[in-house]
């Protein structure tokens, strides 16, 4: 979770510096930064089970957004 929420901050900052960047994409990556920090803060209070799905669900969405790029 930590590692896409690195890549989020990462990217709304590269956005943000870039002349040409679009605003619906800098929208997109905010959202996307609010839910990783929301998940998070529900990761406190997961049980075991909880705690691997969304573990499990981060390390898939760190793999799409490697694949992808930015």
């Amino acid at each position: 979770m930590g590692k896409v929420i690195a890549w989020c901050q990462q990217e709304i900052h590269a956005v943000r510096r870039s002349p040409a960047s679009s605003p619906g994409r800098l929208e997109q990556l905010i959202e996307e930064y609010a839910a990783c920090v929301r998940d998070r803060e529900q990761l406190r209070d997961a049980s075991g089970e909880e705690a691997q799905q969304l573990g499990a669900l981060y390390a898939a969405r760190l793999k799409e957004l490697k694949a992808t790029g930015p």
